[in-house]
């Protein structure tokens, strides 16, 4: 009888979330305007951060190279749920509370945004 030798290979493709250090001019205003957003999954307001997903290819469950580079977006910081447009938000410096950037003053304490 003849051997036959087999070889496994495992590889395939993966999503993968990074946090960006140097967003573009365009997240980079955003970030600028505000500080926090209304998050809708975790229904609360919440700082947000600039994330990217990218796909990688790997071999063995090692990551070799990315495929393809994401599209940057910002997030909710707890959840990483995209934000969106509109639900900008500041914090009131007399109370520390969230005022919405439509409201002309805090709806707590009454000190004009």
């Amino acid at each position: 009888p003849q051997m036959v030798d087999c070889c496994i290979i495992i590889c395939g493709l993966t999503t993968r979330r990074k946090i960006v250090k140097d967003p573009s001019p365009e997240i980079q205003q955003i970030l600028n305007r505000c500080s926090v957003y209304y998050c809708q999954q975790c229904a609360t307001f919440q700082p947000i951060r600039v994330y990217r997903y990218n796909k990688w290819f790997h071999l063995y469950c090692i990551p070799i190279c990315r495929v393809k580079k994401g599209d940057e977006f910002v997030g909710c910081v707890q959840c990483q749920y995209p934000v969106q447009a509109g639900t900008a938000a500041n914090v009131c410096s007399g109370c520390g509370g969230f005022v919405q950037q439509s409201q002309r003053f805090c709806p707590t304490c009454g000190t004009p945004n």
